[in-house]
């Protein structure tokens, strides 16, 4: 994550609700895929709790940006975003410390299901995701 402040966000995030799983940049970010993210981007099941952290801002995205339509938005402070999707269940996760993040398994999957859905434009960056997910698992398999 950025710093400290991000970390300790996910942490009373973890603790206050049970029902999230730590998705995208967070989740890259534990798995060492990647080293920083610039948002907190998370999976719940509804959105109690959270407006303790600023105002909840939910929207619908159309279905060929976003696999699950219902997402909300909170602006914490003026450098970090809650990216939340509002979902029927979690996706599949590990727990560490009391926090849950995605499985590297299942954002293979997510990215996969998702990227065939986009246009040429938007799929640019879930590709690239997609594609250093998959780079830095080969690497730690040889």
């Amino acid at each position: 994550m950025k710093n400290l402040d991000m970390e300790n966000l996910v942490k009373k995030i973890a603790e206050l609700k049970k029902d999230v799983v730590f998705v995208g940049g967070v989740a890259l970010v534990h798995h060492k895929i990647k080293e920083e993210t610039a948002d907190i981007d998370m999976v719940v099941l509804n959105l109690d709790g959270l407006e303790c952290f600023g105002s909840l801002v939910q929207f619908r995205l159309p279905p060929e940006i976003s696999t699950t339509r219902h997402r909300a938005r909170v602006l914490v402070d003026k450098k970090i975003f809650l990216d939340i999707v509002i979902n029927d269940y979690l996706p599949e996760h590990v727990e560490v410390d009391g926090v849950k993040y995605e499985t590297i398994e299942s954002m293979i999957r997510f990215y996969e299901d998702y990227l065939p859905r986009l246009n040429d434009r938007v799929r640019v960056k879930p590709q690239a995701t997609l594609n250093l997910i998959k780079e830095k698992m080969n690497k730690t398999i040889l």
